[in-house]
């Protein structure tokens, strides 16, 4: 995926990538060099649910989206949007045409939607 943007859709930009399987100390130069600028697009497991603060993120795109509950949906959304600029967090699902969202799934879609913390008291 990240080869794909950095070659044919994003050349302009220098991306980077963060999975699971990179070391600590690969992990954070990462992270430093996205917080930094050096990198202006970060591709991502979720392993960037948590304990990650970059203030200048300021979109987030959720691939497969369907396969996440509320919970998790709401920490990779709080990912972004910590900074004074406007972010936003598109949930693209995975689900064809003939096939249905779970009506769970679209009540955890409303519920963010309709909450700044993506929870309700």
């Amino acid at each position: 995926m990240s080869e794909h943007l950095r070659k044919n859709v994003f050349p302009e930009y220098q991306i980077g990538l963060l999975h699971g399987r990179m070391t600590s100390a690969e992990k954070e130069e990462t992270m430093l060099a996205f917080s930094s600028g050096a990198i202006q697009i970060l591709v991502s497991t979720t392993v960037i649910e948590v304990g990650v603060d970059v203030a200048n993120a300021t979109l987030m795109i959720i691939e497969h989206a369907e396969r996440f509950g509320l919970a998790q949906l709401h920490q990779l959304r709080g990912r972004v949007g910590r900074g004074s600029v406007q972010s936003t967090c598109l949930l693209i699902s995975n689900v064809r045409n003939n096939q249905k969202l779970s009506a769970a799934w679209k009540s955890c879609v409303r519920r963010m939607m309709d909450s700044d913390s993506g929870s309700r008291s």
